[in-house]
């Protein structure tokens, strides 16, 4: 991997055309699928990746997946590599793979509390959230294993080429091209290198929204409230766990579980940077989240004279943005020369 200059982490980012690339290295099960959503909202036609059901994307449109279609990622990437339109990206990508991007492309991933984000992932394969619609642990099965069935143990999915390899984490950040290759001696330190000195931003599952405001505030962008995709409230947490899995899930993940202790210290540094306004920002994120879960009435007219006229701004440009697509809808459906097939009827 050539050697690079160490991110410079303190100067906020413009939303120019120039900036450098935005790469989500997206850790399965990490509410990484919640931040590829924003990026697309964000850019737009010019984000690439995963976002929902991505098997109905254009296949120019689809980012490679280390997991479960490792034989596509070169072609794919070498492809992304030559359209100058795109700003941001998001994959199931490891680090190993960061020398077929701009070399100035600017990283970011989340990490998870290894015990959770493992156990997310094993109960997405055996028992996944209901409004998940395809085969069992679909992305994730690696080429060579049959789809998960629903009696497939933990201790049975936490094999060093099984479903979900131990120290996961470690594995997509240290510098592996396949996630099921074995881990080099020194891959925890290097992977932690990495966190340090190639990715500008550094995020938890656990603190999303105060990494979201962070990115907001320094990249620029709306403030959104999100909405966590493929989660499962119905599946056990660690504390539910007996010892003796719990202590095989740890013992499976040492190296994941120091891993998450330095990406914490990261985003500390990252958010001190900032002092009330992004714990306002952050706040903002925390209060949409319940109002969403809560599905509570709430008359916007109760909030401050600013706020209400900035609401009625963006509903007047969502109100011209849909009279806009009504009217391109009605162009393509009344004027022949948009149907070519029109006149092989007759019509």
């Amino acid at each position: 991997m050539p050697a690079t200059a160490p991110i410079e982490r303190s100067a906020p980012r413009s939303g120019s055309l120039t900036e450098p690339l935005l790469v989500l290295l997206h850790i399965p099960k990490t509410a990484g699928m919640a931040l590829a959503g924003i990026l697309q909202y964000v850019y737009g036609d010019a984000f690439r990746g995963g976002v929902g059901e991505s098997r109905f994307l254009p296949e120019e449109r689809r980012m490679p997946n280390v997991f479960s279609r490792p034989e596509h990622v070169e072609g794919r990437l070498r492809s992304l590599r030559k359209k100058g339109t795109i700003r941001a990206l998001s994959g199931h990508l490891t680090f190993g793979w960061a020398d077929r991007l701009p070399p100035n492309s600017r990283w970011v991933t989340v990490l998870r509390d290894p015990v959770e984000r493992t156990l997310s992932q094993y109960y997405y394969f055996v028992d996944p959230p209901p409004r998940r619609s395809g085969r069992p642990g679909a992305g994730f099965v690696p080429p060579w294993l049959p789809d998960p069935s629903p009696s497939l143990t933990l201790d049975e999915a936490l094999t060093e080429r099984g479903y979900i390899p131990p120290n996961l984490q470690t594995r997509m950040l240290c510098g592996l091209v396949s996630p099921y290759d074995p881990l080099p001696e020194g891959a925890l330190e290097q992977a932690k290198c990495n966190l340090d000195e190639r990715f500008a931003y550094v995020g938890t599952t656990e603190r999303f929204a105060e990494f979201l405001a962070l990115l907001n505030l320094e990249l620029g962008w709306p403030t959104i409230a999100f909405r966590r995709s493929n989660a499962n409230p119905k599946r056990p947490k660690q504390g539910d766990l007996p010892p003796e899995t719990l202590r095989l899930v740890e013992e499976r993940n040492e190296l994941d579980r120091e891993l998450y202790a330095h990406g914490v210290s990261i985003l500390d540094k990252s958010l001190a940077r900032h002092g009330a306004d992004l714990a306002e920002e952050a706040e903002v994120l925390h209060l949409a989240e319940q109002r969403r879960r809560s599905r509570e009435p709430h008359d916007p007219r109760s909030l401050p004279l600013e706020a209400r006229v900035e609401i009625a701004l963006r509903e007047g440009e969502l109100a011209a943005a849909r009279i806009q697509v009504r009217r391109a809808k009605s162009k393509a459906r009344y004027r022949p020369e948009a149907r070519p097939w029109s006149r092989w009827l007759g019509r």
